[in-house]
């Protein structure tokens, strides 16, 4: 769920005195306010499509887990005494080989779920090149 808000700034028309020193202040000051107010929103809705990915990526996280937990476990004990039924060895090394093996999937799986943690994917980009926009603009007005 992208929520695609742009901060909205009021165009304002400066007719007769309007032009006064007093009228362009007034009008940049309550600009400034609105393309503030649009920015503050911007970082809102942002941060909690952020959290909701992060939601997301605990969840699955959690749930990765578990399943792996279950299925592993069950088949472990089929692959161990089929192991050690295949090659003559013992019960307890046919469990240590299979056990590395099931550790090791496991562990790769939880990194490729860790991932979605990245700080790459909490960082605001769309409000970070909105402000970068904005503070070009107000530069370009005052040079």
């Amino acid at each position: 769920m992208s929520a695609n808000i742009q901060p909205q700034v009021e165009k304002t028309t400066l007719h007769g005195d309007e032009k006064t020193a007093k009228g362009l202040l007034s009008s940049l000051a309550t600009d400034l306010t609105e393309l503030l107010r649009g920015e503050v929103l911007l970082a809102k809705a942002e941060l909690r499509e952020s959290v909701n990915d992060a939601k997301k990526g605990a969840m699955g996280l959690g749930i990765g887990t578990a399943l792996v937990t279950a299925g592993t476990l069950t088949l472990i004990a089929f692959v161990v005494l089929g192991t050690a039924e295949l090659f003559g060895i013992e019960l307890w090394i046919a469990a240590l080989i299979v056990g590395l093996v099931a550790t090791g999937a496991g562990a790769l799986l939880l990194k490729s779920s860790a991932d979605k943690f990245s700080t790459d994917n909490l960082t605001p980009t769309r409000l970070q090149s909105s402000l970068e926009k904005d503070k070009n603009t107000i530069q370009e007005k005052f040079s």
